[in-house]
């Protein structure tokens, strides 16, 4: 748009003074300002003039950039994710392969003459793989009192291999007045003790075990007591 501006202008003009009656010229002036218009063009100011740019993730540029980023953290993510599934896979397929020895029968033991002579502990392989080193203890005591809460291998007891469904037994050392008693109608105090062994991934494991002598050896009850594994023990 075109807007019309005043402005002065020196104008050199002369201007002659004359005295009344006469055209004799006396002196004369010298310049004087004149106003004179001017154009001046001005430009259209925007409607908006503090609208900002395009912010830098609305280009072409920044949206590629942010799908860079995107595909980097979930690629990380999967990674991660990837990581634990095989870790869990990894300790299942341990689990599921490993060798687990328990005890899972007791029974009374008689001589050749049929004559009762005590009561031994059975134990089985239950796992897919064989269990290694493989120790046992086997007590007997009087009461639960008398238990300990934990038993020591000895150096001297033998270690051996233990096969996939390999059963096993130990008989523990009885008092003789006492295997009398029960087979007259007496209870017989209690059998305890742990079974130690290696599954063939190189990690230890222990079974504790005990129950209760019932009279004639007819039944054996579980203890309240001395009834913990290694991986229990673990737990608590």
């Amino acid at each position: 748009m075109s807007m019309i501006v005043l402005t002065t202008k020196l104008l050199e003009e002369t201007r002659c003074l004359r005295c009344p009656g006469s055209k004799i010229c006396l002196r004369c002036t010298g310049s004087y300002q004149k106003l004179t218009p001017i154009t001046v063009n001005i430009q259209k100011t925007p409607n908006h003039p503090d609208k900002p740019k395009d912010k830098w993730y609305k280009t072409s540029q920044g949206r590629i950039a942010v799908l860079k980023l995107i595909s980097i953290v979930a690629g990380i993510a999967y990674a991660f994710i990837t990581y634990l599934q095989w870790g869990d896979l990894r300790a299942n397929f341990k689990i599921d392969n490993r060798a687990w020895v328990m005890p899972f029968e007791y029974k009374k033991t008689t001589d050749f003459n049929k004559n009762v002579i005590g009561a031994n502990m059975f134990y089985k392989n239950t796992g897919k793989t064989p269990a290694l080193d493989l120790q046992v203890f086997v007590g007997w005591a009087a009461g639960e009192s008398l238990i300990p809460k934990r038993d020591i291998p000895s150096d001297n007891s033998p270690k051996f291999a233990l096969a996939p469904d390999g059963v096993g037994n130990s008989a523990p050392n009885i008092p003789p007045a006492v295997v009398k008693g029960v087979t007259i109608g007496n209870p017989g105090g209690f059998i305890f003790g742990t079974i130690w062994y290696k599954d063939v991934f190189g990690y230890a494991h222990w079974n504790q075990y005990c129950v209760g002598i019932g009279p004639h050896f007819d039944y054996f009850t579980a203890c309240t007591i001395h009834n913990a594994t290694s991986e229990t023990d673990e737990n608590q």
